[in-house]
């Protein structure tokens, strides 16, 4: 968990790029860039991300997505009372997108934090009414998974990222 302005957004990217070093990286596809400022961070982000493509079809962006070291992607919501973060497939962003990277970070707006998943629901049931959202699923993302044999020798990241960070920015 990190926060950041959106003036400094760019800039706390870069660093966490630098501090992973990953040789592939990808990036969903949206309009979201603009409103958090990043539009030209995009075009100059290194190293030179792939990006989740509609109309590329399923196969090609589940192979992009599970040979990235990092994804970059926007969350929805962030429920304050367990720490999970939302995030409603778009074309752009899919399923897998999240799933199947080395690391994760999610961009989250400040003003998106929310105390439950009720209200996240609320929020996304209003948005699907008004056509304002088509989705085929909402994920619940809690951290990477932990899962314990039967000697209970943990392993972190079996159906998943190794880790997850996820980026506040506070000013939104």
């Amino acid at each position: 968990f990190k926060t950041t302005t959106k003036a400094d957004l760019a800039a706390a990217l870069n660093a966490y790029i630098e501090q992973d070093a990953p040789k592939t990286m990808i990036l969903p596809t949206t309009d979201k860039y603009a409103d958090f400022g990043l539009t030209e961070w995009t075009n100059t982000v290194s190293p030179k991300p792939m990006y989740w493509t509609p109309g590329k079809g399923r196969d090609f962006n589940l192979k992009q997505a599970a040979a990235a070291d990092v994804a970059i992607g926007f969350a929805d919501y962030l429920l304050a009372e367990s720490g999970t973060i939302t995030v409603a497939t778009t074309p752009g962003q899919g399923r897998g997108f999240h799933f199947l990277p080395t690391h994760y970070l999610a961009i989250i707006k400040k003003s998106n934090i929310l105390p439950r998943s009720r209200q996240a629901m609320d929020h996304y049931d209003a948005d699907i009414k008004a056509g304002k959202l088509q989705t085929s699923n909402i994920n619940f993302i809690t951290g990477p998974s932990n899962s314990g044999d039967i000697e209970m020798t943990l392993v972190v990241g079996v159906h998943g990222p190794l880790d997850m960070t996820y980026l506040v920015v506070e000013d939104m």
